[in-house]
């Protein structure tokens, strides 16, 4: 379910906004954690009510400031959640943003984006793995103004999420997750970033 960059328009205010994070990659099905690679693993889950749209949450590393995004792109109704399995260099990091690119048939998008700043700290550990949580998307698209509804909400569903963790990554089965610091979040709004008919 992660996908690297899609490119849903040219609108160069959107590339203004996202220029700097990159898409976080799920490691590979036979990933094994190294004390020696100075990196550790983040997990963690993006899920939706299945509204076709690409989901995004960012995170920025708070020592230098760079940034990517994890991401669920839905476009399969049936196909609405994804586990994050994705390795980072050691260190203090945030999540401090969502947006959401919606689309159609018709090629109507609209980007939403949170109204208010927030912060979900984790620290990633080399040669660990620490659980970040999972957000969950409700989202609802209108095509006049105000275009529709957005709401985030993040929690601990560590319980279901490392379960997929260890069917999935055999070599994950036995290690030892981290709990995250705040994992508890629910947007308080949204604004529409661009309201586009291509």
């Amino acid at each position: 379910m992660i996908h690297s960059g899609m490119r849903l328009f040219t609108l160069s205010a959107i590339f203004v906004l996202t220029a700097c994070a990159n898409t976080t990659q799920n490691v590979s099905k036979n990933y094994m954690l190294s004390n020696a690679s100075g990196k550790g693993l983040a997990v963690g889950s993006l899920t939706s009510a299945g509204s076709f749209a690409d989901y995004r949450i960012y995170y920025r590393n708070m020592a230098n400031d760079k940034n990517g995004f994890f991401q669920l792109r839905v476009n399969d109704q049936s196909l609405n959640s994804t586990l994050i399995a994705s390795e980072l260099p050691a260190g203090d990091y945030e999540i401090y943003s969502w947006r959401v690119y919606t689309f159609t048939a018709n090629n109507f998008i609209t980007v939403f984006s949170p109204q208010t700043p927030f912060s979900l700290s984790f620290h990633v550990e080399s040669g660990e793995a620490v659980y970040f949580g999972s957000c969950d998307f409700q989202i609802k698209v209108q095509f006049v103004p105000p275009w529709g509804d957005a709401m985030v909400a993040c929690g601990d569903k560590s319980r279901r999420d490392l379960q997929h963790l260890a069917d999935f990554y055999p070599g994950l089965a036995k290690a030892k997750v981290a709990i995250g610091g705040n994992l508890s979040y629910t947007s308080d709004g949204f604004r529409v970033v661009i309201p586009a008919i291509q």
